[in-house]
């Protein structure tokens, strides 16, 4: 069996760069590449070479606001692309863009990019449908016909929240509302305000609270500072770090959940069950 070490004393080069040829990795120039490969093509049998990928991705966030450093979601997708890429001869790499960034030409140099887009505006779908590359929108929704996205089925998911809450006779709903201006915030909103309506019931003002949506603990400190005696009998989260946070400070404030208020999440992530 070839070591790293051999190969790169023979070649008079460091591990290090045969390490990184031999895992597909950038930081390579294509003339040392093709010595490490034509090398190791003499010594067929003796160590095995990851194919080399036709194609390089990227996971791109879109970094607007400041959001749960450990997003669940986020690893979820990234993990996802991860178990995918090799069945279609792919390799990616994830990169944050900040706000304050324009250059996002560099992302042509990608055959392909998929953006994390929790955070996008329709600014931002903008400057990501002029760039010359193949682009896929996850987790955002715009009225376009142009961009192509990968979205959750929101209508279906706070209607069928809504209803279960009526089913399980509750006529006071409240809203834990994330307190930043995301698009699929403001989205889930106004469904909830649809299914409200749709069911002939009143939303209080009263009822609807904003919390910090980043972390089950900041969600907890922001709601736990604004219980009130006049709560409803439930309660819709925009996400599932609120509603868990939210839940937290119930049960801290000697409420009991769900005997005396219920809540419902969005997201599903694993913490939820």
């Amino acid at each position: 069996k070839i070591k790293s070490k051999d190969v790169a004393r023979k070649l008079n080069i460091s591990p290090a760069t045969v390490s990184l040829v031999l895992n597909n990795k950038p930081g390579v120039s294509e003339k040392t590449r093709e010595l490490v490969l034509s090398y190791l093509a003499e010594e067929k049998g003796m160590i095995q070479v990851a194919a080399k990928p036709q194609y390089h991705i990227a996971l791109v966030i879109l970094k607007n606001y400041d959001l749960a450093p450990d997003n669940p979601g986020f690893w979820q997708l990234f993990d996802s692309i991860s178990a995918q890429c090799p069945k279609y001869q792919c390799d990616f790499c994830s990169l944050t863009i900040e706000k304050e960034d324009p250059h996002l030409e560099k992302l042509e140099q990608y055959d392909g990019i998929i953006v994390w887009g929790i955070q996008a505006s329709k600014e931002d779908l903008v400057r990501i449908r002029s760039l010359k590359v193949p682009a896929v929108i996850v987790c955002n929704e715009w009225d376009s016909d142009n961009q192509d996205t990968v979205i959750s089925k929101h209508r279906r998911a706070v209607f069928g929240a809504v209803s279960y809450l009526v089913e399980r006779g509750h006529q006071n709903i409240g809203y834990l509302r994330g307190n930043q201006p995301l698009n699929v915030f403001q989205l889930r909103y106004q469904l909830f305000q649809n299914a409200i309506v749709h069911y002939g019931l009143k939303l209080k003002e009263d009822w609807i609270y904003a919390v910090d949506p980043t972390s089950i603990e900041s969600s907890c400190q922001d709601f736990g500072q604004m219980i009130r005696s006049d709560l409803p009998t439930a309660f819709f989260g925009d996400n599932d770090l609120v509603a868990i946070g939210c839940m937290r400070a119930l049960l801290e404030a000697g409420y009991r959940v769900p005997e005396d208020i219920s809540i419902i999440g969005f997201g599903n992530i694993p913490i939820s069950s």
